[in-house]
């Protein structure tokens, strides 16, 4: 069949898109009316995507990335983590229990359904390497970084790593110090 909205299509719209809805993005995107497609359309073939194509996508370009710092010799990335709140579904493992806790009115907190996201930024390209999502109730932050880190392909070229509070620890000092082409900051209390 000859798709109006095959794959590279698709992944183009979806990567170009600016946070209007989806009409205002198809019609931006499709501005000749014999080539646009229903919101319902794009969503079903957005759908028949799966999240490791972006990845991809994500790390391709990322190899792209050259050193830049102190005559081209490192490249620099951050590691910190936020919390951000999702829609509330029950059947989240996201979901945060919030019995045990009172708000200002006294009354009992209703669960609700938090992520913890650790992301590895590339300072000078400005560029996001890796992220890890953790449910806030189990984050590990110091895991999450080493993950990270392991997974970062920089091409044998050495890095340095700079991290907040919270990542501090002499298993984290460990393990960076055994991680090829590792340099760090570590920020403690």
């Amino acid at each position: 069949r000859n798709r109006k909205m095959n794959a590279p299509t698709t992944i183009k719209t979806i990567l170009n898109m600016q946070g209007n809805s989806i009409n205002a993005e198809l019609l931006d995107a499709f501005p000749d009316i014999d080539t646009r497609m229903t919101a319902s359309a794009f969503e079903q073939a957005k759908d028949k995507l799966k999240p490791k194509v972006f990845e991809h996508i994500l790390n391709e370009y990322n190899k792209t990335m050259v050193p830049t710092l102190f005559k081209d010799k490192y490249r620099l990335f951050a590691i910190d983590g936020s919390d951000f709140t999702t829609p509330y579904n029950p059947d989240s493992k996201y979901v945060m229990q919030g019995q045990k806790r009172k708000r200002l009115d006294g009354e009992d907190v209703k669960p609700f359904c938090q992520i913890h996201s650790n992301i590895l930024y590339d300072i000078q390209n400005r560029t996001y390497e890796d992220c890890v999502f953790q449910p806030k109730m189990q984050m590990d932050e110091r895991t999450a970084a080493l993950t990270m880190l392991k997974r970062l392909d920089t091409n044998n070229t050495p890095y340095i790593v700079t991290m907040d509070r919270g990542y501090d620890g002499f298993n984290m000092i460990e393990n960076c110090n055994r991680l090829p082409n590792c340099n760090y900051v570590i920020r403690v209390k």
